[in-house]
């Protein structure tokens, strides 16, 4: 029997994700995943996808195989699953849009009926993602977003799990944690297999951008040649997969033009940015080429207390905190006048969400548009704890980047805006206060538990 292909599907259908379709739509339409399956077929079925090869039907009860497009993939479920697929040929369109369309009409009749949306949605199976770094600051959030949207969650590891409890905290235990490596194609592999994702995020690299001059080999192994390692992975295990890529904003190093948009040439200065524009070009590649829904999400500086204290807004915040308690007198920067995007966290990995409940893979910015100088910066987090910064702080050369300081770095979130519907939703000065009260919190139980 033939395949479906998307392009062969009217866009109007296309939209068509979730409809209910009574045993009678799909009757000389389908095939049940095993011989067993027609026995169990319930009175009404759910439409759960449009993908690339064919349209997938749910079934209200029974106990089935998934199968998805790459057919070796077998999922077990607690719920039937059929696909539609042409019963005979006909010259302008398969059977599988006509039962399609005609969902549509039965789907609206029964809710006007009662059937209610909540009946609909809860027969959808969970989602599954795998997040490569999810102990990381950004793969812990995007954990935690994950399970409160449903999800079930996976993560590549290298290490054991205990060295991540700081950052995935309480939902450790509610995280399958895979071991796996970038640079090792059949672990990968066999990561794929095992969990099963709708989504991979790859957040795994070196990302403390001064370091990557010192370790140059390892970023470029991580950042770049891990990207590919990972695509062909996906490529070869399941197509289908949704693919997300952290891109950075350091892809642009002395950009061309201020504000940096989509479509800003690369122009990368640090071993880090030359490593992720590899990977940015890579995705679009695979994008390309196989048709893989790849998305880059080229994100500016976001920070969180789940940083480590080498960077530099932790840093800062830790230090206004500590010399306001009198644990210290001085804190030791670069320059100054160097500029940064920054914004929080937690919102940009819901923009990395967002990216993948698109039709469509594309780039997105996810960047504040303002641009702030590391002086904001201490100012602002001095001011927090009720402080002047200038008796306190001291530009020392040795800290400075030299040529590879970057000083105009903004982004323009347009379309992040405008296509996801996102915005950040914490201004720079909430930053700055969320990162030095919570170091002031630290500190001050530090001190309490060395007295008691």
């Amino acid at each position: 029997m033939g395949a479906v292909h998307e392009d062969e599907i009217e866009p109007r259908v296309r939209q068509l994700r979730k409809h209910v379709l009574g045993a009678s739509d799909v009757e000389g339409h389908t095939r049940v995943v095993d011989s067993a399956g027609s026995a169990r077929l319930a009175n009404s079925a759910l439409l759960v996808g449009v993908g690339r090869h064919r349209l997938m039907l749910r079934t209200g009860r029974g106990e089935d195989e998934r199968a998805r497009t790459c057919s070796r993939l077998q999922r077990a479920h607690s719920s039937l699953y059929v696909l539609l697929e042409p019963a005979e040929s006909l010259p302008s369109q398969p059977p599988e849009l006509l039962a399609a369309v005609e969902a549509r009409r039965r789907a609206a009749q029964r809710l006007r009926e009662g059937t209610g949306h909540e009946r609909i949605i809860a027969r959808i199976p969970k989602r599954r993602a795998l997040i490569t770094g999810v102990g990381g600051q950004d793969g812990s959030f995007l954990a935690e977003l994950l399970l409160s949207q449903g999800y079930e969650v996976a993560g590549i590891v290298r290490r054991q799990p205990s060295v991540y409890a700081s950052n995935l905290g309480a939902v450790l235990e509610r995280i399958e944690l895979v071991d796996a490596d970038l640079l090792d194609r059949p672990s990968l592999n066999r990561a794929l297999e095992e969990t099963r994702p709708h989504e991979v995020f790859n957040l795994a690299a070196p990302s403390f951008v001064p370091r990557s001059w010192d370790e140059p080999v390892l970023t470029a192994e991580f950042a770049a040649v891990g990207v590919t390692s990972l695509l062909e992975a996906i490529r070869a295990v399941d197509p289908d997969i949704r693919f997300y890529q952290a891109s950075s904003s350091e892809i642009f190093g002395r950009p061309l033009e201020t504000p940096q948009t989509e479509e800003t040439p690369l122009s990368p200065v640090t071993p880090y940015g030359v490593a992720k524009a590899y990977g940015h070009f890579i995705a679009h590649s695979y994008r390309d080429r196989y048709g893989l829904f790849a998305c880059c999400g080229i994100l500016y500086n976001h920070e969180s207390i789940r940083r480590p204290l080498d960077f530099l807004p932790r840093k800062v915040a830790r230090a206004a905190a500590a010399i306001s308690l009198g644990l210290e007198s001085t804190l030791r920067l670069g320059d100054l006048d160097a500029r940064r995007d920054w914004g929080y966290a937690p919102d940009y990995v819901r923009a990395m969400w967002l990216m993948l409940q698109q039709d469509e893979p594309q780039d997105y910015i996810v960047a504040s548009g303002e641009s702030r100088s590391v002086r904001d910066l201490v100012a602002c987090a001095f001011a927090r704890v009720g402080l002047e910064f200038e008796p306190h702080v001291v530009s020392d050369p040795a800290f400075r980047r030299g040529v590879a300081e970057l000083h105009d770095l903004v982004g323009d979130p347009n379309r992040a805006r405008e296509v996801l519907g996102w915005t950040p939703s914490v201004t720079f000065e909430e930053l700055v206060g969320i990162l030095v009260d919570a170091e002031l919190q630290s500190l001050s139980h530090g001190q309490a538990a060395s007295s008691a």
